[in-house]
C-alpha cells in the first residue's frame, strides 16, 4: 500500500528544489545512496518532512511506484538494463512468494546481494547493476509518475 504521507513529503521536496533551482534528481540520488537527509533542502520544511520517514520507507515507496508503473520507455543504456533487471527480480520473487520490496531495499541500503533470493537467478540478475543505477531507476520512475503534478 502506497504511503501518501511519503508522497506528500517527496512532492514537497521536489517542488521546493525546483523552485530554488536545485537539481532535484541529484539531490534525491545523494539522499537515497547515503541516507543523509542533508541532500534535501531545508526550505519549505522539505528536509523536516522527509525526516519523518526512514530511507527504507522512501525506497519501498519508490520500488512500489516503479513496480506498479513499469515505465520502461523512461530509460536507456545502463539505466534501461537496471530497470529491466529490477523488474525481473521483482516479478520473479513475487511469483515465488517472497517479499521482493523488503529484500531489494535491504540490498539497496547495504549493497549486499545476499538480501536477494537466488530463486531463478534473481541474485545474479540484481548483481549486474550498481546500487546507484537502481536508485537512478527509482528516482526516474517516481518523478515520471508525478509528471502531471509538477
Amino acid at each position: 500500500m502506497i504511503n501518501t504521507r511519503i508522497i506528500e513529503a517527496l512532492d514537497n521536496a521536489y517542488m521546493t528544489m525546483k523552485q530554488y533551482n536545485y537539481d532535484a534528481y541529484n539531490q534525491f540520488l545523494g539522499y537515497l545512496l547515503t541516507g543523509d537527509v542533508a541532500y534535501i533542502t531545508s526550505k519549505n520544511n522539505a528536509r523536516m518532512k522527509l525526516l519523518e520517514f526512514d530511507r527504507d520507507e522512501v525506497l519501498k515507496l519508490m520500488l512500489e511506484v516503479f513496480y506498479n508503473r513499469q515505465p520502461m520507455s523512461e530509460y536507456s543504456g545502463n539505466t534501461y538494463q537496471a530497470a529491466k533487471n529490477l523488474l525481473f527480480v521483482l516479478q520473479t520473487m513475487t511469483s515465488a512468494g517472497y517479499d521482493p520490496v523488503k529484500q531489494i531495499v535491504g540490498f539497496l541500503v547495504t549493497d549486499d546481494v545476499s538480501y536477494v533470493s537466488v530463486k531463478n537467478g534473481a541474485r545474479n540478475k540484481i548483481a549486474e547493476n550498481t546500487v546507484k543505477e537502481y536508485c537512478d531507476v527509482l528516482i526516474r520512475a517516481y518523478i515520471s509518475s508525478r509528471r502531471g503534478m509538477y
